[in-house]
């Protein structure tokens, strides 16, 4: 699974929470407005740590040591 592959994922999250607060709160109010800005920054804030450990998997920075073949 690449970047690009992730994040279309974690953009169907997104879709699904926005689609499931719409239904839910039937009317417009605060409330709403609060759920759907919590709903994106939870995903925003999954979405970012997925990819620092996905890149940082990419470029290692402790090298592993091999044993010596004799």
């Amino acid at each position: 699974m690449g970047v690009v592959t992730g994040t279309l994922i974690f953009a169907l999250f997104e879709l699904v929470g926005a689609l499931y607060v719409q239904w839910t709160e039937k009317y417009s109010s605060p409330r709403r407005r609060y759920k759907h800005a919590l709903w994106g920054t939870l995903v925003f804030c999954f979405w970012l740590m997925w990819a620092i450990v996905y890149m940082a998997q990419m470029n290692p920075l402790i090298n592993p040591i091999l044993p010596q073949q004799d």
